[in-house]
């Protein structure tokens, strides 16, 4: 994640719509009115996104009319990619942060982390729009944390924590293979909450036992003939070869948390079953 996505003016959309040709008066006093009311609201915002407490948010800023809700909405349809601040918002990510499998460009969407329909101030707060591929903002859709447990992580503001593994992954003694999903018994209480929230929330359990079964279908004839050739201390050093290569650093721009090749691969080298028994006649 780039930094410069907290250099972004706050109320750069909103002064740019206030400076526009063309704009009617009327419109720009009313923006003008609530100007300061909204500078307000995105100090609460980060505040609350700094504390990890987003559920606390609906109580701590102003009532948007509906009027000035709609010119919210305006300004985010017309105004945010003339105004620059669209573009600069997908400078600074690369992989879309709910599934960490598509590419987040400017084709893609832009997703309110804390839904528009609910929390109309942020319509144009650039730390409440983040990249996101079009099936991942279609599947959130307006999820709202309504107590401490039901937060999300937030990429702008949780970066350690995606900068993390999230995910272990246990193989089942049993044949064909099976495996579940577990979160990383490293991350704190309320690291796991956003993880389980992040992977309800995206849907993504689905998803991430397609891709394993990918990731196993791709490998697991080589790791038979290897098996069949050189026994447990054969496979065991290929499944070593293909962690490793399957690791990337959390300081790269690359990495994401969901690593499924990583999580999979440690799972099978660190089965004593699977290296030993899983290929025997």
């Amino acid at each position: 994640m780039n930094n410069n996505i907290y250099s972004l003016q706050e109320d750069r959309v909103i002064d740019y719509y206030i400076n526009s040709p063309g704009v009617s008066k009327a419109k720009k006093q009313a923006l003008r009115s609530i100007k300061s009311a909204l500078l307000s609201d995105f100090r609460v915002y980060k505040l609350l996104g700094q504390l990890g407490q987003f559920h606390q948010v609906a109580s701590k800023i102003s009532t948007i009319s509906e009027s000035d809700s709609s010119t919210l909405e305006l300004l985010y349809g017309s105004y945010l990619s003339k105004s620059g601040v669209r573009k600069d918002i997908f400078s600074n990510e690369l992989i879309c942060p709910g599934c960490q499998y598509s590419y987040a460009t400017l084709r893609s969407t832009l997703d309110h982390f804390l839904p528009s329909s609910n929390y109309p101030n942020f319509y144009v707060f650039p730390l409440n729009l983040i990249p996101t591929c079009g099936d991942c903002n279609r599947i959130k859709n307006d999820v709202i944390p309504m107590s401490k447990n039901d937060n999300l992580p937030h990429p702008y503001f949780d970066k350690k924590l995606f900068n993390k593994h999230w995910l272990k992954i246990e193989i089942s003694q049993v044949s064909p293979l099976k495996y579940s999903f577990n979160v990383r018994d490293e991350l704190s209480t309320n690291d796991i909450y956003k993880v389980l929230n992040h992977l309800i929330s995206y849907e993504l359990e689905d998803t991430l036992f397609v891709h394993v079964d990918s990731i196993f279908e791709q490998n697991d004839e080589d790791l038979k003939d290897i098996f069949d050739t050189c026994g447990e201390r054969g496979v065991r050093e290929y499944i070593l070869m293909l962690k490793q290569g399957s690791y990337i650093s959390p300081a790269s721009e690359n990495f994401v948390p969901l690593n499924l090749e990583y999580a999979f691969f440690d799972a099978l080298y660190q089965s004593d079953w699977f290296c030993n028994q899983y290929y025997m006649d």
